[in-house]
This record gives structure tokens, sequence and C-alpha cells, in this order.
């Protein structure tokens, strides 16, 4: 008993002495960046989570760590900046994140994660990003993170462009007039095939367009996002 207490008091002190950036939310003004950041990707399948570059996803040229809270210190958890450009109050026209070269390796490692249905988490300003689902009868269904990709028969297809929407509470300040909070954080994963580039990272894509697949033939994959902002 007595080391049991002496384990819990090491715990809190260490708790204590554990700075907790960003748990509190924070108010932005209109056109303020909301980061993006990622946490890792998971699978029910498989059970076992993988950081989120580790994969060839588009990268920053430096990799911030950020732990939230000791749970994610002991979770092993690593939030990591993306580049990804939201702005408060502001919609998003497609935007091209990057085109990435891949490996026969780095194709297989896609392959193999998309057919073992890993999930990928996002935050913004620590949030968890949610794929909303119509189901029958109009109900709405959320599911934590979204999916890598998906499977129709043999062929596997990455859902390489996000449709980002970022709800938020608006509030007047006396002194700092509109504030805004996120409280909802939610994506619409696609899989399209041509993202038509135009200038200034900017792009165009058609929904209806074939997926994106991933064979034999696959040197290279285009990720991009839009948004919308409410």
């Amino acid at each position: 008993m007595a080391k049991m207490l002496l384990g819990f008091a090491a715990l809190l002190q260490y708790a204590s002495a554990f700075y907790v950036p960003g748990v509190a939310p924070i108010d932005f003004a209109q056109e303020d960046k909301v980061e993006i950041k990622a946490v890792k990707m998971t699978s029910s399948k498989t059970q076992l989570p993988y950081e989120y570059y580790s994969l060839p996803l588009c990268k920053p040229e430096n990799v911030r760590i950020a732990f939230k809270n000791l749970g994610e210190v002991l979770r092993g958890d690593r939030i990591v900046n993306t580049n990804y450009d939201v702005r408060v109050g502001v919609d998003q026209e497609c935007t091209i994140l990057c085109t990435q070269s891949i490996t026969t390796d780095e194709r297989e490692a896609f392959v193999k994660k998309i057919n073992e249905a890993y999930t990928v988490h996002l935050l913004a300003d620590n949030l968890p990003i949610a794929t909303k689902w119509k189901l029958e009868d109009d109900v709405t269904q959320y599911e934590h993170g979204y999916k890598l990709g998906i499977i129709d028969g043999e062929d596997v297809f990455i859902n390489n462009h996000l449709e980002l929407n970022i709800k938020y509470n608006k509030e007047y300040d006396d002194v700092l007039g509109e504030q805004y909070r996120v409280v909802a954080f939610e994506v619409s994963p696609k899989s399209v095939a041509t993202t038509n580039p135009g200038d200034d990272q900017s792009c165009s894509i058609d929904i209806n367009d074939k997926h994106m697949k991933i064979d034999g033939s696959t040197a290279q994959i285009t990720f991009s996002y839009s948004g919308t902002d409410k």
C-alpha cells in the first residue's frame, strides 16, 4: 500500500511540473490562423497506433511536437504540426498541400494501412476531427477521425482530398471586438484522381472524377484540401 501511495505521489508531482499548452480554448479574431495538428493513425483491426508521419504525408520543414497533457505522454501520442492553412471566417478554396513522390515500399505501406482500415486523427484547437455521415431517415452519425482510404473489391484508393468544416461560437468583446471559439471540427474525405493545379498552390477538383487508385504504377500522390467556415 505504501509503495502504491508513493508511486501515486510521484505521478502527481510529475503532472504538476508538466506544462500543459493549449488546454483552454483559444479566442480567435477574424482571419486568425487555426493551427491544424496531427495526432496519429489507429485501426480497430490491428490495435496498433502509428505516428502521423510514419507514412510519407505532407511534412513541414520543421516538425514540432507538442504534448497536450500527461495522459498523451503516457499513451505515447505525438502531436505534430501540419501544413494546413485554415483561417477564421475565411472559406478555403481548393489548395494543394503537396505532391508527394513515393517509393515502392511507401506505396505498399499505404496499401497495407488502407487494407487494415486505418483512421487518421487531426486536431483544431485541441478538438478532434470527426467524419459526419448521413444515414437512413436523415439520421446523422459521427466517426472519430477519417479513413486513410477505401477499398473496392481488390482496388485500393487513398483519401487525398479533405473538405474541412470548422464551426465556431462567436461572441463580442467590448475591447477585442468579435471573438471566435472552435466548437466542432468536421471532415469529408475524398479520393480524387485529378487535381488541376493553378497559381499559388490553388487547385480545382471534380468530386465525380475517378478515385485516386494506388497500384504498381503509382509514383506520386497529390494531397489537397478545401474548407468552409461557419
